[in-house]
């Protein structure tokens, strides 16, 4: 009982199952019923919310493979429209030292790496060692290290200026404690330090089935951002909306419709203009609400001395 409640605590919304593992009917109809009461119930308004949009949608392209699901293509977009300079203007003293937080494989160093003109130092962080590391390792600014999210701590927070995700707190049992870890390193400094940590929405629950632990909504964002309200500005940006989950429902998966097969292989043109079709027509929206989203971009900048988003 003392375990369970430990890890209530330590999380952003109450659901303790993993849809990562293998799961009978009556876990994954429990995980199913959280995931749902979170996204249902009353939530708190988040400031400085965003529709991402960048001028040219390049898709199909070099990190926006026809088949990728709208989130993922989504996703990369936004790294690779990242303001390179004014992010470089804000850390130049210090330089950008970045820590991938859940890294898996490390595919996502070489698309910040190119998006931002060359990072000084990589450090990728997952709970077990991937295939692949010791290939990234032959670049001699990457490290990798084998730690829970829980266990990123001061020692590997000291230098880092730029902290990111992809897809990965979902996947973090106590995704409260690793923030607050972050915060207790961060609130000590007078420099500036920036996060970025894109994730699911409260919608994911339909689009994935059990996958992860959560979603993310208004009311497990606020309790996120509370951490770093005295020494931080935040921004949350909506990445696709009503658009392009109807693609992903029709041609992806659909929970609601578990018998529909995933389609993007059978109907790899029409899935590639459908995709780029709705990212277009969700960009041009004036104003996409997180619970409507797709997909999204948490932006966390501590101690700022220029604004950046």
């Amino acid at each position: 009982m003392k375990i369970e409640t430990s890890i209530q605590i330590s999380m952003s919304s109450p659901n303790i199952i993993s849809g990562d593992g293998i799961l009978d009917d009556a876990q994954k109809l429990s995980w199913l019923i959280a995931n749902l009461a979170q996204s249902h119930q009353l939530q708190p308004s988040i400031p400085n919310v965003k529709n991402f949009r960048c001028s040219v949608v390049p898709y199909p392209a070099r990190h926006c493979d026809v088949l990728m699901t709208p989130s993922r293509i989504l996703s990369n977009l936004f790294w690779q429209s990242l303001p390179s300079e004014a992010i470089s203007n804000e850390l130049k003293r210090l330089r950008l030292r970045l820590m991938d937080c859940g890294c898996g494989k490390g595919i996502y160093f070489p698309i910040i790496d190119d998006s931002l003109g060359g990072v000084e130092s990589y450090t990728g962080v997952d709970i077990k060692a991937r295939p692949g590391w010791s290939d990234f390792q032959k670049d001699p600014r990457v490290n990798f290290v084998r730690r829970g999210a829980e266990e990123i701590d001061h020692s590997l927070l000291e230098d880092k200026t730029l902290i990111v995700s992809q897809s990965a707190l979902e996947h973090f049992p106590c995704d409260l404690t690793f923030f607050q870890n972050v915060a207790d390193a961060l609130r000590s400094r007078d420099y500036p330090t920036l996060q970025i940590h894109l994730l699911p929405t409260g919608t994911m629950w339909r689009q994935y089935g059990p996958h992860g632990f959560r979603g993310y909504v208004p009311a497990n964002l606020a309790t996120i951002l509370d951490m770093f309200k005295d020494f931080s500005r935040s921004h949350v940006f909506t990445l696709g909306g009503k658009h392009c989950l109807d693609v992903h429902y029709r041609y992806v998966h659909d929970t609601l419709n578990p018998e529909m097969p995933d389609r993007r292989r059978t109907h790899r043109d029409e899935y590639a203009r459908a995709t780029k079709a709705a990212i277009e027509a969700d960009m041009a929206s004036e104003q996409i609400d997180i619970m409507d989203a797709c997909f999204l971009a948490l932006v966390i900048h501590s101690h700022p001395q220029r604004e950046i988003f």
